[in-house]
């Protein structure tokens, strides 16, 4: 479970840099272990239960909202984008391309 929370750290905050390999969540979940006994703390079933369903919920959707986000972020900049059309031409005396005539007052 200590590897799982990792990888739904590392998704979360974008830094792949927090998965832990097998050996290393092995070490900690050991020390974690060793802890629990020395201090008598047994945790509820029910509870761990509960921590280990938000734990692999989180490693399964929190990428794909992340995915989807990105998604979502792109196509509200293309579509703000779309709509724009550059001003082609060279510049020409301020005119940059553009003829008098372009103009619905004239010029």
């Amino acid at each position: 479970m200590i590897g799982f929370v990792h990888i739904g750290l590392a998704s979360v905050s974008k830094c792949p840099e927090l998965i832990l390999d097998d050996s290393e969540s092995k070490a900690l979940a050991g020390a974690t272990a060793k802890v629990m006994a020395e201090f008598d703390v047994t945790p509820d079933p029910k509870i761990t239960a509960i921590v280990g369903l938000l734990t692999t919920a989180g490693t399964i959707y929190t990428p794909r909202y992340l995915i989807i986000r990105e998604r979502r972020i792109k196509e509200k900049a293309e579509r703000k984008g779309s709509n724009v059309v550059p001003i082609t031409g060279t510049i020409d005396g301020g005119l940059n391309g553009l003829n008098p005539g372009d103009f619905p007052l004239g010029g």
